[in-house]
């Protein structure tokens, strides 16, 4: 990891347009590490924010698949 590679986790989650809570929370499950305090590694953060983007659309299509409705905003709901 090269230094230059290190972001502050709020402006970064900005960037990516995700809560900095988001990142906070890939931290505490040991998706992502913190390099340093408040720091992250940018290429890493991608990664995993890819990888969470493909889980979600993975179990999108299953639940679909299942015939689970959505509603107005498109989330799923059980009646």
């Amino acid at each position: 990891m090269v230094r230059d590679d290190l972001a502050k986790i709020v402006p970064l989650a900005e960037e990516m347009g995700i809560s900095y809570k988001t990142i906070y929370n890939w931290i505490k499950d040991g998706r992502l590490e913190m390099k340093r305090p408040g720091f992250v590694s940018r290429t890493e953060a991608w990664e995993v924010f890819d990888h969470m983007q493909l889980k979600r659309v993975e179990i999108s299509y299953f639940l679909s698949s299942y015939g689970i409705k959505r509603d107005s905003n498109g989330r799923f709901v059980s009646e």
